[in-house]
């Protein structure tokens, strides 16, 4: 008895060692098509994650400089995507929903909704799913400190988190990743 017991724990035992490799060939195999970065990005966001939470793992924030207005941030960022050919889609003064709805006055929190159809158009027939992504936000906003700030999604997320993108389609997603950042900073900056 103890003879087949000790024979079906010896089976058990190569089974799960042979499901362990067969896994583990498999995900090698699935991962050679992953972004060559998908390791440091993916570590970044898990570790942003584990000392913050999802939203502030997930997004890119710049300081708005001092002396700079929200007007002005405003001019510039438009300005600069007009400069990039990003066009401006949609423009949100969240805060004056917010006080509508309340009743309240409440400090500014406005989004920035910009897009380039044609880089659009890649990223869909690639994977639909990214039209959950679209079009890209900037959001301008005041903190309950009074800091003022520009924040838009880590796109490195979606260009380098997962499977290798084509070339031709990455160029246009790093494009428009880096257009976004230099339109932040234009804010940022109150560069007119």
């Amino acid at each position: 008895m103890f003879g087949l017991i000790r024979n079906l724990f010896a089976l058990f035992g190569f089974l799960v060692l042979v499901l362990g490799v067969v896994v583990y060939l498999s995900g090698t195999e699935k991962l050679r098509d992953f972004d060559p970065r998908a390791a440091e990005v993916l570590s970044s966001f898990a570790k942003r994650f584990i000392e913050s939470d999802m939203a502030t793992a997930a997004v890119v924030r710049v300081p708005v400089a001092e002396g700079v207005t929200l007007e002005d941030a405003v001019e510039s960022m438009k300005l600069r995507a007009n400069l990039r050919n990003i066009k401006l889609v949609g423009e949100k003064p969240l805060h004056q929903q917010i006080e509508a709805t309340t009743g309240q006055p409440h400090r500014y929190a406005g989004i920035f909704e910009f897009c380039d159809a044609a880089t659009a158009a890649k990223m869909l027939d690639y994977n639909p799913d990214y039209i959950a992504f679209m079009p890209c936000r900037i959001a301008l906003f005041e903190d309950a400190d009074g800091n003022r700030w520009l924040e838009t999604m880590n796109m490195d997320l979606l260009i380098h988190g997962g499977r290798e993108l084509k070339p031709q389609l990455k160029e246009s997603a790093v494009a428009i990743r880096e257009g976004l950042y230099d339109i932040m900073q234009a804010g940022a900056n109150g560069d007119l």
